[in-house]
């Protein structure tokens, strides 16, 4: 039996992106070896048949100490369980996990670049700078080994990655996402519309749009429209972008928004909307949006890599600039009024979904490359 090793940050985004993928692999007779974060998916994890294995990742940039640690104990792993295929999703597993492959001699390398997030849409912090000035030009070499293989998202990744010298044009594949169950998510008509529901489904950080979402309801309230703007997620303590709990209770008492915090039955939450709206400043692939489309829900999003990949402007949804809440409040305004539109674009998502980012499609190139490389 092959091994297969996926290397994650967090084992709630192992369960919420990587699952389905890797219950495929399992059924391809991989055997299975997930390392991640142990927090309150290890046992559900666990009861999937793949072996956990708990490494006390950090995502954002820690103490030169705590990498090295870090980095020794991936070594020790690598060489104990000796995977055929070590698969790394994200940044932080992607840098530490290639160079743990190396010293740990593993055969074929999978880095799955999931986005470009915080270091391309915070451009003047302090940490973006040294990370994309200084970290990753002096680890790149790493990256051009044979054995090294890369999955990007979107064609706008693809060509910052190649700037950075992090991925080989030849040895990339172009995999949009995580794919989506059509069969759990799916239309289910839309709820009452008295008062329409527009839904903020994601972590809840300054990059996501978080803030613009909420001055878009104020702009539309203020103008008189009926609708209720309901914000589901929970705060993301590891991420430096993520927003102050109190922000959230102070919108909540002015009767901007609801927050309904952190919830796992998305299908449900996801047709109680008639608007699904992510102002992101930058995405790999959203699965929120799959998500949305696959329901038949009309989306509002920027116009910004990822986003315009799922949300074709006019048909499926509504593309605003990145960071323009007057925008943002303007497109929103325009769907809560027009039912007609909202049904016609909710159709329309659907139909791509099924075209191209079910569920399976997206496994199945990646198996592939799986079966190539081994």
């Amino acid at each position: 039996m092959k091994k297969l090793l996926y290397l994650v940050t967090e084992d709630w985004y192992f369960w919420s992106h990587r699952l389905n993928l890797a219950e495929s692999a399992l059924k391809d007779n991989y055997h299975v070896i997930v390392v991640t974060n142990k927090g309150k998916y290890f046992e559900k994890i666990n009861a999937k048949g793949f072996e956990f294995i708990h490494i006390p990742i950090c995502r954002s940039v820690g103490t030169l100490f705590h990498e090295l640690e870090t980095l020794i104990k991936l070594v020790r792993i690598y060489r104990r369980t000796k995977p055929d295929l070590v698969h790394h999703v994200a940044l932080k597993p992607i840098i530490l996990g290639t160079i743990a492959a190396g010293f740990s001699n593993t055969p074929n390398v999978i880095n799955s670049y999931t986005g470009l997030g915080y270091l391309f849409t915070n451009r003047k912090t302090p940490r973006s700078i040294f990370i994309r000035k200084f970290l990753l030009p002096l680890i790149s070499f790493l990256f051009k080994r044979k054995n090294i293989w890369s999955i990007v998202q979107n064609p706008d990744d693809l060509e910052e990655l190649i700037r950075c010298n992090l991925v080989v044009k030849n040895r990339t594949r172009m995999i949009p996402g995580s794919g989506v169950d059509t069969s759990l998510f799916k239309p289910s008509g839309f709820p009452d519309d008295r008062k329409p529901v527009v839904l903020f489904a994601s972590r809840l950080l300054k990059n996501k749009g978080i803030n613009e979402f909420v001055e878009s309801a104020r702009i539309v309230k203020n103008k008189n429209i009926l609708a209720k703007f309901i914000i589901v997620g929970d705060v993301d303590k590891g991420n430096p972008t993520s927003i102050d709990t109190n922000n959230l209770k102070r919108w909540t008492i002015e009767g901007l928004v609801e927050w309904w915090g952190y919830r796992e039955h998305m299908p449900e939450i996801i047709n109680m909307a008639h608007i699904i709206c992510l102002p992101s400043w930058r995405e790999g692939i959203p699965k929120i949006l799959l998500e949305a489309a696959a329901s038949g829900r009309p989306i509002v999003s920027t116009d910004v890599p990822g986003c315009r990949d799922i949300v074709k402007h006019g048909e499926n949804g509504l593309l605003v600039p990145a960071r323009d809440s007057n925008a943002l409040a303007e497109a929103i305004a325009r769907l809560i009024l027009d039912k007609n539109l909202r049904i016609k674009m909710g159709e329309a998502g659907r139909k791509l979904i099924i075209s191209k980012y079910t569920v399976a499609m997206i496994n199945g190139q990646t198996l592939d490359l799986y079966r190539q490389l081994i």
